[in-house]
């Protein structure tokens, strides 16, 4: 959960919560399907519960994830980033996904989580 989320952050930084409002907070939500965790972020947003925060990027490992949708609908930038490509590159005849596609899957992941210059992550439902 968003809270849960929020907590996590916060014990580990050392911070408030009013701390963590203040900062403007850049998000990357990372999501699987219907977006329903990701909408109730929009919301929260929209609403003023999470002022000075925005989501500047949502990725889905599904390019059939409504949540890309919902992302888009709301003017935020959305992407697929699917592991079947990366198995296609790198066939291992003794895995469907093999370690070295695996990598190459998880650098590109990570390099598009970093450009987008987040100060948290969230899975919501990845």
């Amino acid at each position: 959960s968003l809270a849960l989320t929020l907590t996590c952050f916060l014990v580990h930084q050392s911070a408030s919560i009013q701390d963590f409002l203040d900062m403007g907070t850049r998000l990357v939500v990372l999501i699987s399907g219907n977006g329903s965790n990701l909408q109730a972020v929009i919301d929260a947003i929209a609403s003023g519960v999470l002022p000075n925060t925005e989501i500047s990027l949502v990725i889905s490992n599904r390019k059939d994830a409504y949540g890309l949708q919902r992302a888009r609908d709301a003017g935020i930038e959305a992407v697929c980033h699917n592991l079947i490509p990366y198995s296609k590159r790198f066939p291992d005849p003794n895995a469907r996904y093999g370690q070295e596609a695996r990598e190459a899957y998880d650098a590109d992941l990570a390099d598009k989580v970093l450009g987008a210059k987040p100060a948290l992550v969230i899975c919501a439902g990845w």
